[in-house]
């Protein structure tokens, strides 16, 4: 499904790469914050 996405949009794989570490990136920094918030509660 999400290679039919990259073909609708056009997208280059080096694009498509760098989304790949952007999604890593962000769902990295949503864990660092939960476990951030955890440290305060406890």
């Amino acid at each position: 499904a999400k290679r039919d996405v990259m073909e609708k949009e056009g997208l280059k794989l080096e694009d498509w790469e760098a989304l790949k570490y952007i999604e890593r990136f962000e769902l990295t920094m949503k864990n660092f914050n939960r476990i951030m918030v955890f440290f305060k509660i406890v």
